[in-house]
Formats: structure tokens, C-alpha cells, sequence
């Protein structure tokens, strides 16, 4: 059980919301006296000649020892000797024994070297975490001498937001996978060895982080490497061979330029997300299997990039939350999923054509204010809901595909919809459908296997007729409510007689129009 906990990555994540809701009460304890420290062996950020050697001992208590009588007002330089391999890898108690005496500690600043006498060490996970309460060592501020054959530092300083500078990091190393996650204090990276492969998470909430390192060749996965820092304004080169980005970059609000994205990169989710300031994205390779949320909240995005000829992913929230996206160019023809696409794309005033084979495309305009006119809907779709949702600006819709069985919240809130498009006669569900369109004076047809259409009118003030095929549905739905209920609630300008239903229904309808928001009166036989 102790080995699948220290393998399985969610651990890396375990104690990073402790980390980041402490690191800001630490720091603002910690560094009026860093700021005053004035060097010496006991304190300052000045190195002194030579660290203070001390012997770690039987379970650690030289250097406990050593560390209850050290100066808790400046940094302590102090170079361990004695330590095993054993003595850098967690317990059964989820904290290794050097980090245990590090914590034990905690008022106490140190800048830590390994002995020279430390050899085997192979790994150095977790190394200065307490994974028991998912916090870092908060007191160690510098660490040299890493010894060389180590392999993995996956977790090794995660957590340690007072770190100010980083290591350097022996050629054997191929796991650095959130070695530095958390480390809200580093402001530089050191140089990746070549043998690196995995990088995921890497500099996760560095958010001092000012420039990143050279990537090397060998690196495969830098999934979440960069999230969240804030600080980061350039993006290394990616080299080619790496295939996950997912979330690299999400929320490095201070990046205006994309990297280049090497054809090998299969997964580019979350990528970019939230980088406020991103301006220039180039081309993506048709390679790519995952870009769901790649783009969403660059706010300051105004052209979407090239898609090459081929690419495939589905561009689930894409460009959602976009809001000064602008220009889109031609979309292949081989993408069939765009859910959420545009969402929130106010700026958008053309939409682009859709490719012919798209099937999936549920909200892809919602919130789309500044759009005017409706791009064509290839037939292959059959769910528009919430297609046009909220598009405040849109009068001109185009014909809804005759395979389509849902147009639920379809237009709801388009406030200048004064008529409305043909519905289908496959379409079964219209959950708030036109509701608000507060300039509709017409509903449309409705067809005869509509079954549920809760609040699809409500709102509509203008609305003067309508027709009814299907027959009422008394039925509960999922969220408790009734098929039809609140099918006209708000709908001030109906008058008797002005909505048609089925001569065989009338009477039923006329007993539900208390459900429908309706008065009995203004339904009347076809």
C-alpha cells in the first residue's frame, strides 16, 4: 500500500491547496527578517566561507540537536554529513527522516548541502515533503550537492515555497516530475539535464518563476510543467519528441507568445488556458488528439491559429471565454466535435463555416453577443442545445437540419429574435428554448413529437401566437418538474384563442394551462 501511495501521482497534489493557502501567511512572517539578515553562519542570505559541518547521527539527532540551539533570525549554512539513502526516503510515517527533523525545526532557516560522503542515493521523491499533512519543508531556503546516480526527484522539494534557489541537478536524473511544484519562492530555474523524460508538473504554482530553462531533447511529458506561473513572460522552445502539454502553460497570465508545437504533441487540453495576456498562437499540428479547453479565457486573443489540413481533435471549449476573438480561420474539414467552441467569444461578429461532417456541437456560439448572423448548420448535427444561447446581437438564423431531435435553450436569451426558424419534425425536446426573446411575436410550429418543453416561451412579452402539433405531456421530468411546465409563463401579449393545439387535446389543455403559465382561454382547436 506504501508504494502505491508514493507512486500514484494524485500525491503530488494531495498537500498543494495546504501549500498555497499557508505560503502567504508564511511569507509575509518570514521575510521582514530575511530581508534584515546580514550573513554569518547563523544568519543572512550572504553564503558564509564554509557551511558548518554537521553530522546527522542515529535517527537524526545530531542535527536536531545542532538546529535547537541555531539561530532562528537568519539563514543557517549547514552541510549534513552522515546521511544514508534511506535517510532522504519517506517512512511508514509519509515523511522522510531528514525532512522530519527539518519540520521539527520549522523556525529555523537552512541552507542545506549533502555530504560529500553521501553515496547510493537513487531517489529523492518526496524527499522534503510531509505527504502526512501535504506540506513541504517551509524553512529550507537553498539546497546544493545533490549526489550524482540520483534518478528520481519526482516531489522532492514540492511544497518548499521558501526555496529561493534551486539545486543543481545531477546528469543521472530522468524523473523530475513536480520536483519543484509549489516552490512559490524560486525565481530561476536550474539547467534540465539531458536524460530528463518526465517534467509534468515541474514548476506547478512557481508563480515567481521569471524565465524557464532550456527543455531538453529527451524530455517526453510536461503536462502542467509551467501551470500557473504567473511571473513566466517566454516560453522555452518545445523540442520535438515531447507528446503531453496538457496544461503546460494553463494560467501564466504574464505569456504573450506560444512556443512552436512540435508535430510529436498528441495532447494539448488546458495548454494555454487563462493566459490572459497571449497574443500569438502558431500553427497547430494536425497530430493532436486532445484540445479540449486549450485556448479558454485568453482574453486577450484576437486570431484563432491555423488548424493543418487533417487535424481531427475535437475542440471541445476551445476558444471559450475568448472574449477578443475576432477572426477564425477555415476549420478542416475532418473535424466532427465542437462543443462549446466560441463560448463567451463576445467579440465575435462572423462566425466561421462549419465543417460538413461536425456532429457535435452543443453551445458552440452561447454568449456569442456581438454575432449577427448564424453560420450554416450541416446536417450531420442532431443536438443544438444551447447553440445560439445568449447571442443578444443574432436576427438572422439559418435552417435547423432535419435530423435534429433537441433545440433545448437553442435561442434562449437572442433578444432580438423577432422570428423564429422552422423546427423539425424529429425534435422531441425544447427546454427553454426561445425563452426571453423578448422581440418574438411568433412561435413556430411546433411538431408533433415534441414531448418535454419546460419554460420554452417564458419571457417571450411579444409573443401573439402559436401552434401546438404535439400532444400536452403531464409526465415529471429528471429535475422534478413537469414536461410543460412554465411553457408560457410571462407571455403577457397571448390572447384568447391565440394558441392552436390538436382538436382531441383541447380539453387538456386547457386543464394544464395553470402549469403552462397560461390562461385555459387561449387555447383553441386547430
Amino acid at each position: 500500500m506504501k508504494t502505491v501511495i508514493f507512486r500514484r501521482k494524485a500525491i503530488t497534489f494531495l498537500g498543494i491547496t495546504a501549500v498555497l493557502l499557508a505560503a502567504a501567511a508564511f511569507t509575509a512572517g518570514c521575510k521582514t527578517n530575511a530581508d534584515d539578515d546580514t550573513g554569518g553562519d547563523n544568519g543572512g542570505t550572504t553564503p558564509p566561507a564554509e557551511y558548518t559541518k554537521v553530522g546527522f547521527g542515529t535517527n537524526g539527532e545530531g542535527l536536531r540537536d545542532y538546529l535547537a540551539k541555531a539561530s532562528a533570525d537568519g539563514i543557517n549554512y549547514i552541510e549534513v554529513t552522515g546521511l544514508s539513502a534511506s535517510d532522504l526516503v519517506m517512512d511508514a510515517t509519509y515523511i522522510s527522516p531528514l525532512c522530519k527533523v527539518l519540520k521539527d525545526n520549522k523556525t529555523k532557516k537552512v541552507a542545506l548541502k549533502f555530504g560529500s560522503d553521501l553515496t547510493g542515493v537513487t531517489d529523492m521523491s518526496f524527499c522534503f515533503l510531509d505527504a502526512a499533512s501535504g506540506i513541504g519543508c517551509r524553512n529550507l531556503v537553498q539546497v546544493s550537492g545533490i549526489p550524482a546516480g540520483v534518478q528520481n526527484m519526482s516531489s522532492c522539494f514540492l511544497g518548499c515555497d521558501n526555496l529561493v534557489q534551486a539545486p543543481e541537478i545531477p546528469a543521472s536524473v530522468t524523473n523530475m516530475s513536480s520536483c519543484f511544484s509549489g516552490c512559490t519562492s524560486l525565481t530561476q530555474a536550474p539547467e534540465i539535464p539531458e536524460g530528463v523524460t518526465d517534467m509534468s508538473s515541474c514548476f506547478y504554482v512557481c508563480e515567481n518563476l521569471t524565465k524557464a530553462s532550456a527543455i531538453p531533447a529527451s524530455v517526453d511529458t510536461m503536462e502542467d510543467c509551467f501551470k500557473a506561473c504567473t511571473s513566466l513572460t517566454e516560453a522555452p522552445v518545445i523540442p520535438e519528441g515531447v507528446t503531453n502539454m496538457g496544461g503546460c502553460f494553463y494560467g501564466c497570465t504574464r505569456l504573450t507568445q506560444a512556443p512552436k508545437i512540435p508535430n510529436s504533441v498528441k495532447d494539448m487540453r488546458d495548454c494555454f488556458s487563462s493566459c490572459a495576456k497571449l497574443t500569438y498562437v502558431p500553427e497547430i499540428p494536425a497530430t493532436i488528439e486532445n484540445i479540449d479547453r486549450c485556448f479558454t479565457d485568453c482574453i486577450s486573443l484576437t486570431q484563432a491559429p491555423k488548424l493543418q489540413d487533417g487535424f481531427k481533435a475535437a475542440l471541445s471549449e476551445c476558444f471559450a471565454g475568448c472574449t477578443s476573438l475576432t477572426e477564425v480561420p477555415e476549420i478542416p474539414a475532418t473535424v466532427t466535435s465542437m462543443s462549446e467552441c466560441f463560448k463567451g467569444c463576445t467579440s465575435l461578429k462572423k462566425a466561421p463555416v462549419l465543417p460538413s461532417n461536425v456532429q457535435y456541437a452543443e453551445s458552440c456560439f452561447a454568449g456569442c453577443t456581438s454575432l449577427t448572423e448564424a453560420p450554416e448548420i450541416p446536417a450531420t448535427v442532431t443536438n443544438m442545445y444551447g447553440f445560439f444561447r445568449d447571442c443578444t446581437s443574432l436576427t438572422k438564423f439559418p435552417t435547423i437540419p432535419d435530423g435534429v431531435t433537441s433545440i433545448s435553450t437553442c435561442f434562449q436569451g437572442c433578444t432580438k429574435l423577432t422570428k423564429a426558424p422552422k423546427i423539425p419534425a424529429r425534435v422531441e425536446e425544447m427546454y427553454h428554448s426561445f425563452e426571453g426573446c423578448i422581440n418574438l411575436t411568433e412561435a413556430p410550429e411546433i411538431p408533433a413529437a415534441v414531448k418535454k418543453m419546460p419554460n420554452c416561451f417564458a419571457g417571450c412579452t411579444k409573443l401573439t401566437a402559436a401552434t401546438l402539433k404535439c400532444d400536452y405531456n403531464s409526465d415529471k421530468l429528471y429535475d422534478e418538474r413537469l414536461a410543460f411546465q412554465d411553457l408560457f409563463k410571462g407571455c403577457t401579449s397571448l390572447k384568447n384563442n391565440s394558441v392552436k393545439v390538436p382538436a382531441g387535446q383541447l380539453a387538456v389543455y386547457k386543464a394544464g394551462a395553470g402549469t403552462m403559465g397560461a390562461n385555459e382561454n387561449w387555447f383553441a382547436a386547430e
